[in-house]
């Protein structure tokens, strides 16, 4: 049972923040935090996670 949530909670981890839907796949800079896609990533101008401009 501990394996089958670690394993959501990874895959969950692994999920876009913005879209839900995409893998995470793109670093923001300059603060460094991965919390989106690509494609998410191109509409966004500030980082969803601090909101340092990016």
């Amino acid at each position: 049972i501990d394996i089958k949530r670690e394993n959501e909670a990874m895959k969950e981890s692994n999920t876009c923040k913005v879209c839900f839907d995409a893998e995470v796949n793109c670093v923001f800079l300059p603060c460094g935090h991965l919390v989106c896609c690509m494609s998410c990533a191109e509409q966004v101008s500030n980082c969803p996670l601090c909101r340092t401009s990016i």
